[in-house]
């Protein structure tokens, strides 16, 4: 307890990430990542928990990975993305870069292509939403945005 009271009286810093303030949680506050609503609410703007595995590579004279996200999109019944925003980081703090996701496949095949996204839809959608390839085991997990005004209702 002495050694929480002094980290809640001078914060804790990690060399190479920065200074944290720290502060007691109250225990009957129930975790917002297990409330049902954090990832079924109706928005139009959805980030990726955890990377989307393209279902196939991108190519030059290809499909972009807005085309492959867009249509991983219509096969599950969700409308074509207004936009798509990605690259190996998520938008959303504390979700890890790509690479720490494990995107091995059997043997020695290639890894998947993985990508963290923001899916801007024309409408709201209602979730939960996961894409891609490893939707079955996890990845392509989309959390809706929070800070979109027009979600507000």
């Amino acid at each position: 307890l002495a050694a929480c009271a002094e980290l809640a009286g001078n914060g804790l810093n990690i060399p190479g990430v920065g200074d944290w303030h720290l502060e007691a949680v109250d225990a009957t506050t129930v975790n917002q990542s297990l409330r049902p609503g954090t990832w079924t609410r109706p928005s139009r703007v959805w980030r990726t928990v955890t990377p989307i595995l393209l279902d196939r590579f991108p190519k030059k004279k290809g499909a972009t990975v807005e085309e492959i996200i867009g249509t991983s999109c219509r096969r599950i019944g969700l409308p074509e993305p207004a936009t798509v925003d990605h690259g190996p980081y998520s938008k959303l703090p504390g979700v890890p870069p790509v690479p720490a996701f494990r995107l091995r496949r059997a043997g020695d095949e290639r890894p998947r292509w993985g990508v963290h996204a923001t899916i801007e839809f024309p409408v709201r959608v209602r979730g939960p939403i996961l894409l891609g390839a490893g939707r079955y085991f996890g990845l392509g997990l989309m959390r809706p945005d929070w800070g979109t005004n027009d979600d507000q209702a």
